[in-house]
């Protein structure tokens, strides 16, 4: 019997990064506010990009490597990037 081979098994697992909540299973996204959870309006290429990032906090991360890493079939420009980045950085602001 073969089990999945290189598989992160952790991969959709909730991820809790400071006030921050991101469910790659229920691509939901919740940060805590003053009141309770607020949940994140995100795109579905936001929140693949918010939760790779949000596994690894203080890494660097080059366009290129955002991609490979969130769109792999994809054919997205370098630029693209740039504007789902700003995009999330807007919506962050609560």
């Amino acid at each position: 019997m073969l089990l999945t081979r290189g598989e992160d098994r952790g991969a959709n697992r909730p991820i809790h990064y400071r006030k921050l909540t991101i469910d790659p299973d229920e691509y939901t996204a919740f940060v805590d506010g003053p009141l309770g959870a607020i949940e994140l309006k995100l795109t579905n290429s936001e929140l693949k990009l918010l939760a790779h990032m949000a596994r690894c906090p203080g890494q660097v991360f080059e366009r290129a490597d955002l991609i490979y890493a969130c769109f792999p079939d994809s054919n997205m420009l370098l630029r693209t990037i740039d504007s789902h980045v700003s995009n999330l950085k807007r919506k962050l602001v609560i």
